[in-house]
């Protein structure tokens, strides 16, 4: 859990390198029994209870006549917006040739 805003750091007044303690091999196995023991998914009986749940679930019939007919939103997304189909293409303007007024002066300019 993140601290509150405007709250005091964790590491006001400390000074060098912080350093959790190390965590023994004994109180690891112990977590892990903990668990093993407390996994809920393990419980035969809310496993139940979470299938039943999913079992039935389908979307509202609005959504699926909305859905109907409608292609992926990324097919055949290479050549969508790509060249002469973009909004803003100018026909390959850009590779024209610069105009007589655009000279080493102008770049000194530019550059500066």
């Amino acid at each position: 859990m993140g601290r509150l805003k405007g709250g005091i750091p964790w590491n006001k007044n400390k000074k060098g390198l912080q350093i959790g303690r190390k965590i023994t091999d004994k109180e690891k196995e112990n977590l892990r029994k903990r668990m093993k023991e407390n996994n809920p998914m393990k419980n035969p009986e809310i496993v139940d209870k979470v299938k039943k749940k999913l079992l039935g679930r389908k979307l509202p019939l609005d959504v699926i006549e909305k859905l109907k007919g409608r292609k992926p939103w990324n097919k055949n997304l290479k050549g969508y917006m790509a060249g002469e189909k973009h909004y803003n293409w100018q026909s390959g303007k850009s590779f024209e040739p610069y105009g007589l007024e655009f000279n080493k002066d102008l770049k000194e300019v530019i550059k500066s």
